[in-house]
């Protein structure tokens, strides 16, 4: 026999039904035993009455003149629960039986109908707390991979390259993320994807077993659909990786992409900021000292030009251009610069050491920022 018939979703039955019925409601398990009831003295009784209806899988009714064979028993009707062609308990209405006959049939597929609900939302629900702990396991750097195959395995799901990580910023309320992240995976469909709510405004999402193309669609299907839903997002996902055992890299991937791709972008792929990710990874009294070697003389308006310049592709026009300055103006600068900090901008060399330097000098300063926003 299935026991599905819990206390906690015997007492809601209870608590629902006493409410439209304004009558007595007993809740008995597959033993005949009292889980729930409006009267909290009978909890814990055994219901001989409740026994037999689920032995028979027919209704009984209890009147004066038989509620003496059936110990525990009041007056009322007992009828069997089905779950999944299973009984599963009884409910017992309490009342002279002319009374309340009548409701019989009413409750109990009233009842057989919450209970399914209460269990499938209890099973999904259970399902959704596995997978977010199958990713919160992935995006660690040191995770667990028998915990996943654990919590796969129970899940019935085998994970298949390639995988694609992806991390979405919303910004909506966590109630809203939890809707969109069943909504993903129903798109995206069974077996080929995982979501979870990452944080009060990130989901993250790992793609699984299909080609780049399949995963470059789903990305754009999900961009047009938040786009369509008039919501402001931010997608930053990694490149493919065919081995399991770098899902936590590939996380990390797009955690770069999400940092350095602009808070202008809606959709940012780690692909080009492997060098400047690279750097930002180095040990942090080495990052400072270099940068200190080279920036540390440069006034923060020569800082930017430098950044403009490198943004222009080294382009002397273009970069004059976008800082609204004459060309001469825009020569004079990278000689100062060179001057500064012995590094040319226009020698690519030096050009490579300068921009590794600016990358560590923003990563220091957007640190400072949300220092000071958190402060506030």
């Amino acid at each position: 026999m299935v026991r599905t018939l819990t206390k906690d979703i015997a007492e809601s039955i209870v608590r629902e039904t006493m409410h439209r019925l304004h009558r007595n409601i007993n809740m008995m398990d597959i033993e005949g035993k009292i889980i729930a009831s409006g009267d909290s003295k009978r909890l814990g009784e055994r219901h001989e009455g409740a026994l037999e209806a689920i032995r028979t899988g027919k209704p009984l009714v209890i009147d004066e003149a038989n509620r003496g064979h059936w110990k525990g028993s009041l007056c009322g009707i007992n009828v069997p629960i089905v779950f999944r062609e299973q009984i599963v308990g009884a409910i017992g209405i309490t009342g002279l039986p002319e009374k309340v006959s009548e409701f019989g049939e009413i409750v109990k597929m009233t009842t057989e109908l919450m209970l399914n609900q209460r269990i499938l939302t209890s099973q999904q629900e259970w399902r959704n707390r596995a997978k977010e702990a199958i990713l919160q396991e992935l995006v660690k750097m040191d995770s667990d991979l028998d915990r996943v195959d654990d919590h796969l395995q129970m899940l019935d799901l085998r994970l298949k390259p390639s995988y694609y990580a992806c991390i979405l910023e919303t910004y909506q309320d966590m109630a809203y993320n939890e809707q969109l992240v069943r909504k993903i995976e129903e798109i995206a469909g069974e077996g080929q994807a995982l979501a979870s709510v990452g944080g009060v405004h990130q989901i993250i999402l790992l793609l699984y077993g299909i080609t780049e193309k399949k995963a470059a669609d789903k990305r754009e299907w999900l961009k047009e659909m938040l786009n369509s839903s008039g919501i402001s997002f931010r997608i930053g996902y990694s490149l493919p990786t065919r081995d399991r055992t770098e899902i936590p890299t590939a996380f990390r991937e797009a955690e770069f992409a999400l940092q350095f791709g602009g808070s202008k972008n809606e959709m940012m792929s780690y692909a080009g900021f492997e060098p400047r990710a690279i750097v930002m990874q180095s040990d942090a009294g080495s990052k400072h000292r270099f940068v200190e070697r080279l920036l540390g003389e440069l006034p923060e308006p020569l800082i930017e030009t430098l950044e403009v310049f490198f943004n222009c592709s080294m382009s002397i026009q273009e970069a004059a251009q976008s800082l609204y300055v004459h060309r001469n103006t825009m020569i004079y600068r990278l000689k100062r610069i060179k001057e500064l900090t012995g590094c040319d901008p226009q020698v690519f060399k030096d050009a490579a050491a300068l921009q590794m330097a600016l990358w560590i000098d923003w990563e220091r300063k957007h640190k400072q920022k949300q220092k000071t926003n958190r402060a506030e």
